[in-house]
Formats: C-alpha cells, sequence, structure tokens
C-alpha cells in the first residue's frame, strides 16, 4: 500500500514537516486510507462563523435602520444600541452580500504626486520667495 520510494526525512522536508508529523501520517493513511490527508474539519462551517440567527437580525436591523450607514458606523451603532458585537469587517462583508454596500473600485486616473529629480549635491535646490509682500524686516527694494 505504500511505496518506499523515500524516507521519512525526505518526506517531512518535502512536506515542511516534522518527521514525527509524517510518521503520524504515514500511520494514519495505512489505516484509513487517503481521506486522512485532507483537513479534519473540511466541509464544516468554521467556528467563528456568525450564526444565520445573528446574521439576520443584523440585516434586519440594517436595512430597517441604518440602510444608508457606512460598515463602520453601522457596526457602532449595532454595539451601543442592539449590544450586537461585530467588528465593521464583518459587518462589510454581510453588507456586500445582502446588496446594502457596493466596494468602489479604485481609480489610477490621477498621477500620483511626481517628485522632483535629485540634485547632484545636497542642498542644490533652493527655494524662493514669490511673494511681493516685505516680509524680511523690509529688505525688499520697491521697483
Amino acid at each position: 500500500m505504500v511505496s518506499k520510494i523515500i524516507n521519512g526525512t525526505q518526506a517531512a522536508e518535502i512536506l515542511h514537516l516534522s518527521v514525527s508529523q509524517v510518521k503520524r501520517l504515514k500511520k494514519r493513511f495505512v489505516k484509513k486510507g487517503i481521506k486522512v490527508i485532507l483537513h479534519g474539519n473540511r466541509g464544516n462551517v468554521s467556528n467563528f462563523a456568525v450564526s444565520k440567527i445573528v446574521k439576520k437580525q443584523v440585516i434586519k436591523i440594517i436595512k430597517t435602520n441604518y440602510r444608508d450607514f457606512g460598515p463602520t458606523l453601522a457596526s457602532e451603532k449595532l454595539t451601543t444600541l442592539h449590544k450586537i458585537t461585530l467588528s465593521s469587517e464583518t459587518i462589510r462583508q454581510i453588507m456586500i452580500t445582502e446588496k446594502l454596500w457596493t466596494v468602489k473600485a479604485k481609480t489610477f486616473d490621477e498621477l500620483p504626486h511626481v517628485r522632483y529629480a535629485r540634485k547632484d549635491c545636497f542642498g542644490q535646490m533652493q527655494q524662493y520667495d514669490g511673494s511681493y509682500h516685505n516680509w524680511f524686516e523690509r529688505r525688499l527694494k520697491k521697483s
């Protein structure tokens, strides 16, 4: 069932696991088959997922009271007024799936700030006062 083309040390290096972990995997593989390679919680709901009841409650509250709010403000209002504590990112994801919040595409029409080319020597770039006001202790000559 298990071909012995490589040993446990080589398998550990390839899989980036410890030798003892490879031994445990091999033992489970011989006992139960190929399914032990997959993660044990595959197909199950995450332990950190928001329950459907809470999700429905949040959607109902947002649709009735906070339809024009952004995710951060809606999250704050849900926490303070309704005692539902969820992160603003979770609220954002819920609002996106319910079409209450649209993701704005980034536009790159405007050019970024253009930097001047570096000068050869430090302090070479000079700054001038272009105003006509007599700022510098009346040293400006009147013309």
